[in-house]
């Protein structure tokens, strides 16, 4: 009878660890915002996980760019390349995800320090895109639509009407022609 209450606690125990070690889903769409002593800038972030291990690319006005990091629990380090007057400067993002969000700080190469902010995009958005990018697929693709859709279906032949016309007990004669 003990073992009972025994067992049950081991299995609390190992299903509250479980929860606890897993991670933060990072992956997906990220909105970012930093912020600089240069100013505010917006890049969208697409990152991809596997297991603690992120890697992907962030776009931006300048183009897309690797970056790769990691996530521990809810903190996620995330590091890129740019050029900055003709110089590599390595910008490092440290923050904290939050269900459909990120706060945190970066680091501009140890010559500055900022803000970082990112949010998934909303649903909203996302549908706004998809449906804009339908009708350009539709604009791009209206003209051959005709050629998209199944051929009418053949009309019979002069023959085979001719011999629908004929009384049912009238055979159709075959014609020679010389």
């Amino acid at each position: 009878m003990r073992r009972l209450p025994m067992i049950s606690f081991l299995f609390l125990v190992l299903c509250a660890t479980t929860v606890v070690a897993q991670s933060a889903n990072a992956a997906g769409t990220w909105d970012a915002t930093l912020t600089s002593p240069q100013g505010t800038f917006n890049v969208q972030l697409i990152l991809k996980q596997d297991g603690e291990k992120l890697s992907g690319v962030v776009k931006s006005p300048r183009g897309e760019t690797p970056i790769e990091g990691t996530t521990n629990g809810k903190d996620i380090k995330l590091k890129y390349t740019i050029k900055f007057q003709d110089n590599d400067m390595l910008i490092t993002l440290t923050g904290a995800l939050d269900g459909a969000s990120i706060k945190g700080s970066a680091d501009y190469g140890g010559l500055a320090d900022g803000e970082f902010n990112a949010k998934r995009p909303s649903d909203a958005g996302q549908r706004a895109l998809l449906q804009r990018a339908t009708r350009r697929t539709s604009a791009v693709f209206g003209p051959f639509k005709s050629k998209l859709q199944p051929a009418p279906a053949r009309r019979p032949s002069l023959s085979s009407r001719m011999a629908r016309s004929l009384p049912a007990n009238t055979k159709a004669r075959s014609v020679k022609r010389r």
